[in-house]
């Protein structure tokens, strides 16, 4: 019994030292501590508020005024020129248009219809309609690949010209992909080259990506095709056609930026993000704002048509 008394009691001391040597520590932490806050005050926060007629940076970000101050004073006086070309701010907001159907002619006349002549099984003839704005499946029961518009583009490095088209895609099912290249003059009417698939990197985890279809355009005598189709096989008969739209040969060089915004959809609300995405690219340099409208909330249609 005294034996154990005098553990238990060797036991307290021990806990009631080391609690003692733990608060002695904090003690002198909180006293340096407060030594060096009153050497080293912290700087004012400054929360700007949001869309105060277009607020500079999102209202969930702080500034610190004297390392801004700081930045100003390196920052070499801009010209006038600088100056006015900064000031610049266009946003060209393009909505949709309407169309009856989504069917745009593609001047084929009816007399000029031509059957593809290497598919033997398959009554294959020139398109003579196309479909526009809107996402076209390569097949009524095959939605895993959408295209929504193809252009001809003369840029390439390799100097031969391909087809892009732009589309949606579940991950993995635009491989093997072909191009069916419809031509006006070509003997052959038709050829079905490989589809060069790019996956755009903003799919943010959806369930489709966004893809770039590329095909090379191997007519002899270089023609353009007129219309551009996709399917899994060379014969089959297109489901969405779209007409083939050309882009400039060489790149517009004038020193100016613009910025093609992603397209604004589901009500898109965010208008404080929208603001701090025209503020910061406009830091960058770009004067340029190209924005799809297909449906945005009510405040952020003001917005645009304010700042429009």
């Amino acid at each position: 019994m005294l034996s154990n008394f005098w553990r238990r009691r060797r036991l307290l001391g021990s806990f009631l030292v080391a609690a003692f040597s733990l608060y002695i520590c904090w003690a002198i932490y909180a006293l340096a501590y407060t030594s060096y806050l009153a050497e080293n005050p912290l700087p004012e926060i400054v929360v700007e508020p949001p869309l105060a007629k277009y607020a500079r940076v999102n209202s969930r970000l702080s500034i610190n005024p004297d390392s801004a101050a700081k930045a100003n004073a390196n920052i070499k006086k801009a010209s006038p020129q600088q100056e006015r070309k900064k000031s610049m701010f266009h946003l060209d907001v393009r909505n949709p248009p309407s169309l009856p159907d989504g069917h745009v002619s593609l001047n084929v006349p009816h007399n000029e219809l031509r059957k593809v002549p290497w598919c033997d099984k398959i009554d294959l003839s020139s398109p003579i309609s196309a479909q526009e704005l809107r996402f076209l499946s390569i097949h009524p029961n095959d939605k895993d690949v959408l295209t929504y518009s193809a252009y001809y583009d003369r840029r390439e490095k390799s100097g031969r010209p391909v087809v892009r088209a732009v589309g949606i895609a579940l991950a993995g099912r635009a491989n093997g992909l072909l191009c069916q290249l419809w031509y006006r003059r070509y003997a052959d009417v038709m050829a079905a080259v490989p589809a060069s698939v790019e996956v755009v990197p903003e799919g943010n985890g959806r369930r489709y990506d966004s893809v770039l279809l590329s095909c090379e355009n191997r007519a002899p005598d270089g023609e353009a095709p007129y219309a551009v189709s996709f399917a899994r096989s060379a014969c089959a008969q297109p489901n969405g056609i779209h007409s083939v739209r050309p882009l400039p040969a060489e790149p517009v060089g004038n020193g100016r930026i613009a910025v093609c915004v992603t397209p604004l959809n589901l009500h898109y609300d965010k208008v404080d993000e929208l603001v701090q995405t025209f503020e910061l690219n406009r830091l960058f340099g770009a004067d340029w704002f190209f924005v799809y409208n297909h449906t945005t909330s009510e405040r952020m249609t003001k917005m645009l048509a304010n700042e429009q």
